[in-house]
């Protein structure tokens, strides 16, 4: 913040989070227990967010600059999920329907990031060293719960407004890390996806921001002082509007 203030030109660009909102599509297939109650099996659209960016920063020394550009490269996908719901109506009309109802679901997702370094000393040979890790597909249980409004135009099709709130938390992601430079070093190994904290030696005032890594497991110690070392989390909770059309078959 102080960089921006009172020296912009000494770090330029932002590093974006994903968007996290979508527009997608949703099928349920529903029947009635009773004239209250009512049960649904329904998937919906697929997910997938990625994007770009980068922040370059300018350390002015004695001998001269060093700029110093990170280029982050984040990709989220999710699969169709597949949910089953129960549903009690709590006011009927033959024009308005009004009901709640929640349930759980199946879902799966992976993730991967590709971070570049691009050094430029103010003496020397500029570096590049890139950091792709990818961690595999896994499944989870989420519930959700439902408040649902139906209009009807007829006694088989209506107008559906709904509003859903899902808690969906995907751990225990596992993957493959590859770690290379310029200079001819090479790495790769694979693990667990953890989240951590911790100092950029490269930044002089000692800069201390969040990362996401594949290790087999956390290092014991590092130069880098590292912190709040834990497992990391895809967390696909959230909620939605819906509107829709509901066609009775019977």
């Amino acid at each position: 913040m102080d960089y921006r203030k009172y020296k912009p030109d000494q770090l330029v660009g932002e590093i974006k989070t994903l968007d996290g909102k979508t527009s997608h599509w949703e099928a349920e297939l529903g029947f009635n227990l009773t004239p209250r109650i009512g049960f649904g099996i329904a998937t919906a659209g697929s997910f997938h967010t990625r994007n770009e960016s980068s922040l370059t920063y300018t350390f002015v020394g004695a001998i001269g600059p060093q700029i110093t550009t990170w280029t982050f490269k984040p990709e989220i996908k999710v699969s169709n999920p597949v949910r089953l719901s129960i549903y009690y109506t709590i006011f009927s009309h033959p024009k308005i329907n009004f009901s709640v109802g929640g349930g759980f679901g199946f879902y799966s997702g992976k993730a991967a990031q590709t971070l570049e370094l691009y050094l430029i000393p103010p003496i020397g040979i500029p570096e590049l060293d890139t950091w792709q890790w990818a961690a595999e597909r896994n499944f989870s249980i989420g519930f959700h719960g439902n408040v649902v409004l139906e209009y009807y135009f007829t006694r088989r099709l209506a107008l559906i407004a709904e509003f859903q709130q899902t808690y969906v938390k995907i751990r225990g992601l596992k993957g493959t890390l590859k770690s290379n430079s310029s200079f001819g070093f090479y790495l790769e190994e694979s693990g667990t996806l953890y989240y951590y904290r911790q100092l950029d030696p490269l930044i002089i005032e000692e800069a201390i921001y969040a990362h996401l890594t594949i290790w087999p497991k956390p290092p014991e110690g590092s130069i880098y002082e590292i912190h709040d070392v834990r497992k990391a989390v895809l967390d696909l909770s959230g909620y939605s509007l819906r509107m829709g059309i509901r066609i009775r078959l019977l």
